[in-house]
């Protein structure tokens, strides 16, 4: 009897583990149509904005369908970023987290649950989710929007920020603060506290929340945030750096933060298939400040990409050299503009000439093109991205007795005037054996005549001069180094540039319509530039961004 009732007991817990285990392995449903929803958070608690919480405080976050808790890994933190972690829980489909260790009191802290986050079907969270909240009696409000691209979709990409003045010199741990981009690739640092900040990006491929130069992509972005400064206008970050098209390397040695010594074959013109043994001079910026070489990654496909360090201009060049034979590859890398977002923007073939092809889907900008060179014979053309806000020019090394094109795209409404204010700040460099050089500036169209349009002359922090805006512009007795302009519209007429001058580049309000979103001058066509557009970029919009 008592061994009939022990069986009936075990077959009992028997079927109770089995239950159990039934119930805990949690599934998809079988048949119907296949779920393509997203998840989404139903309710979370505390409120976004609460203040004078407890230094431990529990927080709840209720979904509208059961979720993979296995993708929770990694995708719920806390900015600024406290040791101890966070102790989880789940109670069906509402997740409760709780500080491991005590917050500080009277700081502002914010609780963002990513976009790892996928339900049983694998759909993943569309935005990150968050909670302000404060353990003292009010919330920091610093806050800034920026946008992020070159990754696949399901890439697991980490946006960390830094404040400015704590910016490692190699930041593989994670920042203090950190979020996670949106299915569009737009993100958004709120609460922060009153500081510049720098924004560092990684794709963390192994899931392990730390940066490995050796095989992870990662950038800067376009421009430190700071507190009512310029910077603040939609910092970018793009992870999938240029491609070396016609270089193919063998071997690759850092030689310092600057310098690479590069060992493989280039095509050159008239000499295709010649190994050579390249080193790799310069990585600058179109201000002329060096930018350290993080790593250059090679792809499975053979390709090299390099993943530099404080890129804060719009252009960089690698130049390349072997022996007399010197090739200068320029591309752009990063933008303030965030719909902006391309895969494979330039390259450079054999010939030594760059092609350029515009992302699809891309409707929301002007196109706009410099050359340089000897009259017809110019090779090297730069096509330059335009928006309302800024533009930076990146150009070619100059050579004595060159005459620079300009061909802006319109700008109207500024000022009331028509003439491309859109193009108001340019850079290029005059070679250190080009003492007391001439330049010829020629802008396509020309100004008007007796216009406030005025231009400033800089070579680093000195100016060289402050003059009306005419063409050609004859510039003569200029020493080496980096020459940038500005153009600004002299509103007071006085003569020189006064604190509150209008000047396109810098006034964040002044985004007014463009006329045009493609301009096209015989610049274009020139020999040298092969410009690609798909038939389905044939009409641009007008739409500022």
């Amino acid at each position: 009897m008592q061994a009939a009732d022990a069986g009936r007991r075990a077959t009992i817990w028997g079927l109770m583990i089995l239950l159990a285990m039934a119930c805990a392995r949690i599934e998809a449903p079988p048949g119907g149509p296949p779920d393509r929803e997203a998840p989404t958070i139903r309710e979370s608690r505390p409120a976004s904005g609460s203040v004078n919480l407890d230094t431990r405080p529990e927080f709840r976050f209720e979904f509208d369908e059961w979720v993979n808790r296995a993708s929770l890994s990694g995708e719920l933190y806390l900015s600024p970023r406290h040791e101890g972690g966070l102790e989880l829980n789940w109670v069906g489909r509402t997740l409760k987290a709780r500080p491991v260790l005590p917050l500080d009191s009277g700081r502002t802290y914010l609780l963002e649950l990513g976009t790892g986050v996928r339900d049983l079907a694998g759909n993943r969270l569309a935005s990150p989710h968050r909670i302000a909240f404060s353990t003292g009696a009010s919330l920091d409000s610093f806050a800034f929007a920026g946008w992020i691209g070159g990754y696949r979709p399901n890439a697991k990409v980490m946006i960390w920020a830094w404040p400015l003045d704590s910016f490692p010199v190699r930041p593989l741990a994670p920042a203090p603060w950190q979020t996670r981009p949106d299915s569009s690739g737009g993100f958004r640092l709120l609460n922060l506290p009153e500081t510049a900040f720098r924004l560092f990006a990684i794709n963390d491929l192994n899931g392990d929340g730390r940066w490995s130069p050796a095989t992870e992509p990662a950038a800067l972005a376009s421009a430190d945030p700071a507190p009512g400064g310029y910077g603040n206008v939609r910092p970018s970050l793009y992870l999938s750096e240029l491609e070396l098209d016609s270089l193919a390397l063998t071997a690759v040695q850092p030689e310092d933060r600057h310098h690479l010594l590069l060992e493989g074959r280039l095509d050159l013109p008239g000499r295709p298939g010649r190994a050579a043994q390249l080193s790799l001079l310069e990585l600058a910026d179109t201000l002329g400040r060096q930018i350290p070489l993080l790593t250059l990654r090679e792809e499975e496909d053979g390709r090299y990409l390099l993943v530099c360090g404080e890129m804060d201009s719009l252009t960089y060049w690698l130049r390349f050299k072997d022996g007399s034979d010197s090739v200068s590859f320029r591309g752009l890398a990063y933008t303030q503009n965030p719909f902006q977002g391309f895969e494979r923007p330039v390259r450079l073939d054999s010939k030594r000439r760059l092609h350029w092809l515009p992302p699809r889907g891309l409707k929301t900008q002007a196109r706009t093109a410099a050359w340089v060179g000897q009259g017809s014979d110019s090779e090297a053309v730069v096509p330059q991205f335009l928006d309302a806000l800024e533009l930076v020019w990146g150009l070619p090394r100059a050579r004595a007795g060159d005459t620079l094109f300009l061909s802006p795209g319109i700008f109207e409404g500024m000022a009331g005037d028509t003439w491309p204010a859109s193009l108001a700040r340019f850079a290029l460099e005059l070679p250190p054996d080009v003492e007391h050089g001439a330049l010829q500036l020629l802008f396509v169209p020309a100004p008007p005549a007796n216009t406030p349009w005025r231009i400033q002359l800089r070579m680093g922090e000195t100016l060289l001069s402050d003059r009306e805006l005419v063409s050609p512009l004859e510039l003569a007795e200029l020493p080496a180094g980096w020459l940038s302009a500005e153009l600004y519209f002299d509103r007071n007429g006085d003569g020189e540039w006064t604190a509150g001058q209008l000047e396109p580049f810098r006034h964040a309000e002044a985004r007014l319509p463009l006329t045009d979103s493609l301009q096209v001058y015989p610049g274009w066509t020139r020999e040298g530039l092969e410009l690609q557009l798909p038939e389905e970029l044939s009409q641009w919009n007008t739409a500022t961004p």
